[in-house]
């Protein structure tokens, strides 16, 4: 039924459930003592002590549960129903009955049409409901007639000692008492002792159907202060405010860290993308196992095989969590015995120095195709086997696999890399034939033992443009060593040439004799010679140039050790650069060569010639 809040008339209470909540502790103090405390309401209604006196029952024993317990005896306190709880009777009151089973498992209808039946606090309560005019609701007989009367005074008399009955009168229009039901703070809800739900009823904030708020009490009634709902998990309710204990804060983030994919077991640990956070650890799906950021299959995984952070090298595989060699196994390194050069072909056979392994096979490469005391050499250029293994020619140049009787001398190649040396030539530029030509002559059998340098002019600078001052060159762009061990630099070198600046050879020529006199100290008796590749257009930007070109060609070759000049030209010389290349080469007690448009075979035949004065035979 639907509780009716207005006013109501009836002879008595029944039904009253515990005694206690707020300031109506003293509602039912009577002559004969307090009365005793109700026990959880039964079926129908809890006995009560009377307002006055004990309790009616038995004159020694306890009164038996019905459909609503028997109140307490003049020395025994009522025991419960099968489902309420009976009221104590005694002397000063009764001690409370003893309580039966939960009433509300098998609801709380009791059969009375008037009356509103709810579970409150696990008991059922039977609140008097409305009646016809003249009628008031009796928990236990239903709508009974009220109490007639002339006037007011007559129904406070009648009812002035039930103090759950307030705004007790008379009613004119039926000549009947009525009354309102006890509501100190006006929330439309009685006090439980008055057989209503309020379980504080000076506090408006309290009772049934309020929210129940972190404030530290019991804001709905139902016997719990502050609810464990009330706050989302992990916060807590303390002292009225929803709060995030200290473990549970990372950063402005409040995180449960036994399930957060986030910060699983620790702030900032975050579980891979797939797994799940478990008791404070990262689960994986299947038999997967969370690596740093990713789930990883342990058994097949090459850089997690077995355990996380346990990589298998290049040659090894993971197979089932352990990591194997794919192909081979020597002193318990995985290894490849087609290419590793310190097992090839099988554990413990090693390769000569310089030497490759290749399906199996120790191969050396074409430059040194002979194996001597472990490594790879060329017995016909080879100074220290020559020949044969061993053979050593005692400082001078193996030839064709013969010992010389001569010393191999120095050979400073200077190449020209100005502006000019782009125009074409031979199907490509003049500076791509005179690169090629160098390259070709420097691999040739016959340059072995040779040392030869490089030098390319001019040196430029983007602020002042190419320079003349012979100190600028005198660092080479390779320094002067023997062949063929030096041949890949000077490769190198002439393969990044750039060309940059205008032409000119006084001072590269000046610096070239200091730099050969200066390495024949460490190379007595060895012949010197310098091989200047030239296009033209000197002694027009360096003031001086022929002369001081000329000056140090002579200085060279009449100086001690002697240096010769050779001047390799190309192109398509005017007259005056002809007779400057005469002229410098006659200086320098060399030749010069007009290559011209012949290409890179002319001007190695050129070199070639300069390099025959400074090889043994």
């Amino acid at each position: 039924m639907t509780r009716a809040w207005w006013s109501i008339s009836f002879v008595g209470l029944l039904g009253v459930a515990a005694c206690g909540g707020s300031d109506d502790t003293d509602l039912f103090q009577g002559s004969g003592g307090k009365a005793g405390a109700a026990g959880k309401a039964g079926a129908t209604a809890a006995g009560s002590g009377g307002s006055s006196t004990a309790g009616s029952g038995g004159s020694s024993t306890a009164g038996s549960g019905g459909s609503s317990a028997g109140s307490g005896g003049s020395s025994t306190a009522g025991s419960g129903g099968s489902s309420t709880a009976g009221s104590g009777g005694s002397s000063t009151g009764g001690k409370a009955g003893a309580g039966g089973a939960s009433a509300c498992a098998g609801g709380c209808d009791d059969g009375v049409p008037c009356t509103i039946d709810s579970c409150v606090d696990g008991a059922c309560v039977h609140v008097p409901g409305s009646c016809p005019a003249a009628q008031h609701c009796d928990v236990t007989a239903g709508c009974t007639q009220s109490p007639a009367c002339a006037d007011d005074a007559a129904c406070k008399a009648l009812w002035a000692a039930d103090p759950c009955k307030t705004n007790v009168r008379c009613d004119g229009a039926t000549a009947t008492c009525k009354f309102d039901l006890l509501d100190k703070d006006g929330d439309l809800h009685w006090p439980v002792v008055c057989g209503g739900d309020d379980c504080d009823d000076v506090n408006p904030s309290k009772h049934p159907g309020r929210a129940e708020v972190c404030d530290g009490q019991d804001n709905d009634c139902d016997g719990a202060v502050d609810g464990s709902n009330l706050c989302a998990a992990p916060r807590v309710c303390a002292e009225g405010a929803c709060s995030c204990p200290a473990d549970n804060k990372c950063g402005s983030e409040c995180v449960d860290k036994s399930t957060s994919p986030n910060h699983c077991g620790a702030c900032g640990k975050k579980c891979p993308a797939g797994a799940t956070c478990v008791n404070g650890a990262c689960d994986c799906p299947g038999d997967a196992v969370a690596c740093g950021a990713s789930c990883v299959d342990t058994q097949a995984s090459q850089q997690h095989c077995g355990a996380c952070d346990k990589p298998c090298t290049a040659q090894q595989k993971c197979v089932s969590g352990a990591c194997q060699c794919l192909k081979k196994s020597c002193g318990g390194a995985c290894v490849d015995p087609d290419t590793d050069p310190k097992n090839c072909g099988d554990c413990g056979v090693g390769c000569a120095a310089g030497a490759a392994c290749s399906a199996g096979v120790c191969l050396c490469p074409a430059a040194k195709p002979d194996t001597c005391l472990g490594a790879c050499v060329d017995k016909q250029t080879d100074p220290k086997h020559c020949g044969d293994c061993g053979v050593d020619c005692g400082g001078n140049a193996c030839v064709g696999g013969q010992c010389s009787t001569c010393t191999p001398g120095a050979l400073l190649v200077l190449v020209d890399t100005s502006g000019s040396m782009s125009s074409p030539l031979g199907g490509t530029t003049r500076l791509k034939e005179a690169t090629t030509a160098v390259k070709n002559v420097i691999q040739e059998a016959a340059s072995s033992g040779v040392s030869v340098g490089l030098q390319l002019y001019p040196r430029y600078d983007s602020s002042a443009g190419s320079t003349c001052l012979a100190a600028d060159y005198a660092a080479l762009d390779v320094a002067l060593a023997a062949l063929p061990a030096n041949a890949p630099a000077l490769t190198a070198a002439l393969d990044g040439a750039k060309l940059t600046g205008v032409s000119l050879i006084g001072a590269p020529l000046v610096a070239g004799v200091d730099t050969l006199r200066a390495w024949a100290s460490a190379h007595p008796g060895a012949p010197l010679a310098i091989a200047i590749i030239n296009d033209g257009a000197t002694g027009l930007y360096c003031s001086g140039e022929v002369p001081d070109a000329i000056a140090a060609a002579t200085a060279g070759v009449a100086g001690t050790p002697s240096v010769k000049t050779y001047v390799i030209g190309l192109g398509s010389p005017t007259v005056e650069e002809l007779q400057v290349w005469t002229d410098v080469a006659t200086a320098g007690g060399g030749t010069a060569s007009n290559t011209s448009i012949a290409g890179d075979a002319a001007i190695a035949d050129a070199l070639r010639a300069a390099r025959a004065t400074v090889a043994c035979p």
